[in-house]
């Protein structure tokens, strides 16, 4: 299994003399930052439409072989609902390609918790999304969490995210779809706060080593403190342990 371990964004205040070294300048975080780990989840595209003229700089602050994950913006999923969004597609798909290249890794769509479940929903990201790109879905709602619904994204080529958030407590067990784990990690008990026990990542590893998925993609959404950090370090410590 190929392990992507990373956060969701690396611009946080509490980080610095901690995570970043004294000295090292603000413009330099992300360069260090993808020396500690090989992936970013890219949070500040869900509230500002990215350009790729923005997204050219996190590429060449970065390492080679880096990888990014980039959220799509809240007006496709959270105030359009995939409505009447095919030029909003086509320029997040353009902005990331041509913005990222070859550090584009998947394009992460995460719904509200209105969001529900229906065939119409349903269609609308099955005739939305391109499948050249490798697309997630991350819901909140639990209508969403069935077998019909991960088979027919398998069939489709898109990946559904497994989350560790307190609305959703009993729906986080790890989803396998197209091979690929995607997983997010927001924080229980406090959202964005609460750290997870070193035992909670030790049972993660085991129980995604055992999925027999071919590559995986973990974040940490809990960085409104160190514990985004402090546990992706720590799963980083247990794969190498076992590697």
């Amino acid at each position: 299994m190929k392990w992507h371990i990373g956060c969701s964004g690396f611009l946080y205040r509490d980080w610095k003399n901690i995570f970043y070294p004294p000295g090292i300048p603000q413009r330099s975080w992300l360069n260090y930052y993808s020396t500690q780990f090989d992936t970013l989840e890219i949070n500040s595209s869900f509230y500002k439409f990215p350009e790729d003229k923005n997204l050219k700089k996190f590429y060449d602050q970065t390492e080679e072989n880096f990888q990014f994950a980039l959220k799509a913006p809240r007006v496709i999923t959270h105030f359009e609902k995939l409505k009447n969004c095919d030029a909003q597609f086509s320029d997040l798909y353009a902005a990331a390609q041509n913005g990222l290249k070859e550090k584009l890794g998947p394009i992460l769509f995460q719904f509200p918790p209105s969001f529900l479940y229906s065939p119409e929903n349903m269609e609308a990201i099955l005739k939305s999304f391109k499948p050249e790109f490798k697309n997630v879905v991350e819901f909140r709602n639990d209508s969403w969490f069935n077998v019909e619904v991960e088979e027919t994204l398998c069939q489709n080529e898109i990946i559904m995210s497994g989350l560790s958030h307190p609305i959703l407590k009993e729906k986080q067990a790890i989803i396998k779809t197209c091979g690929t784990i995607y997983y997010r990690f927001h924080g229980i008990e406090r959202l964005f706060y609460s750290a997870y026990a070193e035992k909670a990542m030790e049972d993660f590893y085991i129980e995604a080593t055992e999925s027999g998925a071919e590559e995986i993609f973990v974040y940490f959404n809990n960085t409104a403190s160190l514990a985004a950090i402090e546990n992706a370090l720590y799963l980083k410590k247990i794969i190498a342990i076992n590697a």
